[in-house]
């Protein structure tokens, strides 16, 4: 087996190579790139106090099994309102408990991609709508999403599909939050931890390394620092999902931030309601890379933002749920749900 690994091994060395190499380049150039409205490619981010500040973390967990015939979902939202003053965390909250209850959808005649679309559309609307809640209940400063602030161009599905309505419905949510994070001078940003996403490699001209943006910035980029903003998307790639986002599909930009020496760097999409580097009135893009920054300190090996570490330990989910919520249906039942045959092999 390691005589077949040995060639991969190679070709990965010489990929990383490769993008040392143009990374290296890149640092020593450090010029403004098309398409952003700063100046530099790389910047400096400095730490701020954490002060009179409100910050609510979104997650969400799901648990997902097939039943002949059906599909069955269970997942439940998590969000936490952390409050900062002299750089110390003085009060958390949950909403809309520490730990809440799950909450449970059957679908019945999806085929295998529309099940697996829907299982996002479910998180995604559990997800959206406690953002929502907690943008009421707690006014915050700051409201940061676990991944990204609009849907994927795979969550959507197909005009045709049953399971369009749901999508349309998710939308119409995503719109509301947008809508109230303008009107409220709340922050409203997504912090993604693995990102397939290539749109700085397509603007530095570096597709031709078939490789991902969070890959090559982990070369790029020194502790403390951070990409240029750039566009969610091209004119030309931009996907069905922004245009139904309406105007709002124009105001989502992005950078990259390395908050440790020793960790990958992050994803960190926003919403920018105007026209300039300014995010919003009294909000710039380094103040948001800047609080990000201090609030990632905490752990070098886990660089990542302590409220939204939170609201992922309280929704994540015990697969022994679904076991009891399948144990449950099959008595309630009396015998009209049967599991997949491929789960009930006495042979094996």
């Amino acid at each position: 087996m390691r005589d077949k690994l040995k060639p991969l091994a190679e070709r990965i060395a010489q990929t990383e190579a490769k993008m040392r190499e143009n990374a290296l380049l890149l640092r020593k150039e450090n010029k403004k790139i098309s398409g952003s409205p700063e100046d530099r490619l790389l910047l400096v981010v400095q730490k701020v106090p954490l002060s009179g500040l409100s910050i609510v973390a979104v997650d969400s967990g799901i648990l997902a099994d097939r039943i002949h015939g059906s599909d069955i979902i269970i997942g439940k939202p998590a969000a936490v309102n952390f409050v900062y003053n002299n750089s110390g965390l003085v009060s958390c909250s949950h909403f809309p408990v520490k730990f809440p209850e799950p909450q449970i959808e059957i679908k019945t005649g999806l085929e295998e991609h529309e099940a697996l679309v829907f299982r996002q559309l479910f998180r995604l609307k559990l997800e959206i709508s406690a953002a929502i809640e907690t943008l009421g209940r707690f006014n915050p400063n700051i409201m940061l999403l676990d991944g990204s602030i609009i849907p994927l161009g795979s969550d959507r599905p197909p005009a045709e599909s049953s399971i369009f309505p749901v999508y349309s419905e998710l939308i119409a949510l995503y719109l509301k939050l947008f809508s109230l994070c303008q009107e409220r001078n709340c922050m409203l940003v997504g912090v993604i931890k693995d990102s397939r996403g290539k749109r700085l490699i397509d603007l530095l001209a570096l597709d031709h390394l078939h490789i991902s943006d969070s890959y090559f910035v982990n070369f790029l980029l020194e502790e403390a620092e951070r990409t240029a903003i750039v566009s969610y998307a091209s004119e030309k790639k931009k996907t069905p999902v922004m245009k139904d986002l309406n105007e709002f599909g124009e105001c989502i930009s992005l950078f990259y931030l390395k908050s440790s020496k020793t960790d990958l760097p992050l994803r960190i999409e926003f919403l920018k309601y105007e026209n300039s580097v300014s995010v919003t009135s009294d909000k710039s893009v380094d103040w948001i890379a800047s609080v990000l920054l201090s609030l990632c300190s905490i752990s070098k090996n886990f660089a990542y933002p302590a409220c939204l570490i939170e609201a992922d330990m309280c929704a994540i989910m015990n697969p022994l749920e679904m076991e009891g919520v399948k144990k449950d249906l099959f008595l309630l039942s009396e015998g009209s749900l049967q599991e997949l045959r491929r789960n009930s092999r006495p042979f094996r």
